[in-house]
């Protein structure tokens, strides 16, 4: 996926200038006095690298995703296409496989019924 196709599927407007794409600096949060939004982020859509054009504020992709609480996580861009988070059942099952699971053995379980009360 690239990230024109990832800001689209998100709903995050964006524009394009200069082979670049702009989209709205969640760092600065700039806007007019009516409260658009003001597009000051340039992305570099091969490889995810960008700045603010007026907080100077510079990030990559993953670290703008985070700032801007999209889903799913986004790892990095290699020639712009960008890798995502492996979902936590992946993961969960990596662990698994690399680590052997050690059985515990069963607790003791005492009879109670034969106590007097």
């Amino acid at each position: 996926m690239k990230i024109t196709e990832y800001l689209s599927k998100n709903k995050i407007s964006f524009d394009t200038s200069g082979g670049e794409i702009v989209i709205w600096c969640p760092f600065c949060q700039k806007t007019h006095l009516s409260g658009m939004k003001i597009i000051t982020f340039h992305i570099n859509p091969e490889n995810g690298k960008g700045s603010c054009q007026d907080c100077q504020k510079q990030s990559d992709f993953a670290e703008l995703v985070k700032e801007l609480k999209s889903a799913p996580v986004v790892m990095g861009v290699s020639e712009g296409v960008l890798e995502f988070q492996t979902s936590k059942s992946e993961v969960k099952n990596q662990s698994e496989q690399e680590e052997p699971l050690i059985e515990e053995e069963p607790e003791e379980v005492i009879d109670i019924s034969q106590f007097k009360r």
